[in-house]
Order: structure tokens, then sequence, then C-alpha cells
């Protein structure tokens, strides 16, 4: 944005902003259009003489579900033809956000990202098999289809027939989405985290 615009915010605008208290009530990321309708949003002056001066059209914002002053706040904008985000984009922005927030300095932010133990893991993962899972897991932390095989002792259309599964019980449709479901568990301690034994289970 320019810095001309940018400054109109710190001295008008901000106080004068009906979206982010919304975005922010949500404490997750989400598209503009979830919390607040955009016929409605672009009747006010913020879109009109702040948004609109620099072309901004459609947006999506990440707050951490415990907001405190001084924790982030990530705010992505298309300029040009009005598009939505779409859920794989937004998934993405929670993922990234999670991570950046957990990776704040200690000493100046509250850890507000929850510990593996106070994580509730995602819908669908209860219908996964073993084996499944670990082709789920490998291919979340970014493996690619040879370097699974090779680490989960399978042969390439034994671990795509795997991960089509995946994406079918978890309702997926890409890599991206599942990346972006599964980045906040991959620290998931064996020890501490209280989560279903399938989970934690290993290829034989």
């Amino acid at each position: 944005m320019s810095d001309s615009n940018m400054q109109k915010y710190q001295e008008y605008f901000q106080f004068h902003d009906p979206l982010t208290p919304k975005m922010r009530a949500l404490g997750r990321a989400a598209a503009v259009h979830e919390s607040m309708d955009p016929t409605d949003l672009r009747r006010t002056e913020f879109y009109t003489d702040f948004l609109e001066r620099d072309g901004l059209r459609e947006g999506m914002n990440y707050f951490p579900a415990r907001p405190r002053p001084g924790t982030l706040d990530l705010r992505i904008w298309r300029t040009g033809t009005p598009r939505e985000f779409c859920g794989e984009q937004i998934r993405l922005l929670q993922s990234s956000g999670d991570l950046i927030q957990g990776l704040l300095p200690a000493g100046k932010h509250e850890q507000l990202v929850p510990r593996p133990e106070e994580r509730s893991l995602p819908s669908g993962l209860e219908n996964l098999t073993a084996r499944e899972l670990s082709v789920a897991r490998a291919v979340a932390r970014g493996l690619s289809d040879r370097m699974a095989c090779k680490e989960l002792g399978c042969s390439m259309g034994t671990l795509r027939t795997h991960l089509s599964k995946v994406f079918s019980k978890l309702g997926l449709g890409s890599r991206g989405e599942l990346i972006a479901l599964l980045a906040p568990y991959q620290d998931t301690d064996v020890n501490s985290a209280k989560v279903p034994m399938a989970w934690l289970v290993e290829p034989d």
C-alpha cells in the first residue's frame, strides 16, 4: 500500500475500521466476506476512501485464536478484478500464521499457538488406517513420492493408492491442502500428545 494511505490508516482509519474487529473476533484465518458482506463493506468510507484508493478488492486476514496486544496480524489483499480466496489459500494462511506466531520471541510475546497436547486433531483422521496416516504425514512433510516410498518401504502405486484414499476420506483436493491441514501437527510428540494411538503408529 502507498505510504500516504498507510499514514491515513494510522491517523484516522484505524479508529474508523468496521472490518478488523470482526476479523479479529473470528480468531483464525478467514476471507473478508466471512465477516462482512462485500456490498456493505463497499458502502463504507473505509472502503471508498482507504482500500479503494490502492485498488484493494478482496482480502483475507489471520488473527490468532487468543489475540493480545502486539501479536500477529497478517493481511493479504488482491487488486484488480475481485476474486475470492479459496479454501486452500485460507488454510495455508492459517498454517503460516500459526507457524509465525509460534516463532515470536517468548520474552516479548505470549505463546498463543496451542501446545501439541492441547490441540484437537483435524476431523476425519480417525477414519484413516495406520498406513494411510503414515503416507499423509510423509507427504505433509514435503517428501517427494520417490522419497516417501523409500521411507515407507512401498511402491509408487501403493503410495498413490493410499494418498488417494487419504484425500477422499479427508475431503481434500490437493497436496497443498493436506500440507496446510497437517502442518501444525508435525511436531506432535509421542510422550506428550494426547492423540489417538493410530496417529503415532509407524509402518511395519
